[in-house]
């Protein structure tokens, strides 16, 4: 591996935070464990804001923030422009396990309009997930994540229409296969992208125990799990008139 700051240097550690290779000039130890500068600059603050005893949340979540954006401005990987679009589409496949759920004991009511749309709605963005945590210099902002967060539903739905065109209704009408490329598409990249709204710095503070349920940015999650609930009520109220998915 070479060094992320010098590619004429081997590196010689890897910073735990982040995941980047670093030269000997470039690692920075701090607690007996590496970190780059930027990372290394965070875990001081985090650190003087406790001696200080004074709330670190605020202070972990700027200064991770900034920090990112600052690095996503000016060092971000030309490859990333590439590999942070493919790892979102490959993401989407996980959420074909959300799908899965409404067919494993939960019931007619239950799966389709209440485990089916949690799990997927969560699921679907693993590959942002996984940006997130191990290459957040990848997320360039708030939309673009959201964006990326929208290729993982686009993913699921084309995947989700081929399963549901030739495995469980063999014989599709017209009707429903118009339905299925068009609304049932828009609806999985829309609820995709209001979660990837809430993909963000505050929700790794969560994950690692230094935010509140979600990071605050539970309404993202939830809206997008409310309305795929909704439609899929809908989809049952019109097979039961028209005979469309059956």
């Amino acid at each position: 591996m070479k060094c992320s700051n010098h590619d004429d240097r081997e590196a010689t550690g890897i910073c735990i935070q982040c995941g980047k290779g670093l030269c000997i000039e470039c690692k920075r130890e701090v607690g007996g464990k590496f970190y780059c500068q930027p990372c290394a600059d965070i875990r001081n603050q985090i650190d003087n804001a406790i001696a200080e005893k004074t709330p670190p949340l605020q202070s972990y979540i700027e200064t991770r923030t900034s920090t990112y954006s600052h690095l996503s401005s000016q060092s971000t990987p030309l490859k990333w422009y590439i590999l942070g679009p493919l790892v979102a589409l490959i993401g989407g496949l996980f959420g074909i396990l959300g799908a899965a759920t409404h067919e494993m004991g939960y019931g007619w009511y239950i799966g389709p309009f209440v485990a089916a749309p949690v799990f997927e709605e969560i699921m679907k963005p693993c590959g942002v997930y996984f940006l997130l945590a191990k290459k957040p210099e990848a997320l360039f902002s708030r939309r673009y994540t959201a964006f990326l967060a929208a290729l993982s539903g686009l993913t699921f739905a084309l995947i989700e229409n081929a399963m549901y065109l030739n495995v469980y209704i063999p014989d599709p009408t017209q009707e429903l296969v118009i339905w299925r490329y068009t609304v049932c598409i828009l609806l999985h990249v829309s609820c995709s992208y209001i979660v990837g709204l809430g993909i963000n710095q505050r929700l790794a503070a969560w994950v690692r125990r230094k935010d509140r349920f979600l990071g605050g940015n539970g309404k993202y999650f939830f809206s997008a799990m409310a309305i795929h609930g909704l439609y899929n009520v809908f989809a049952v109220i019109i097979d039961k008139q028209y005979h469309w998915f059956s």
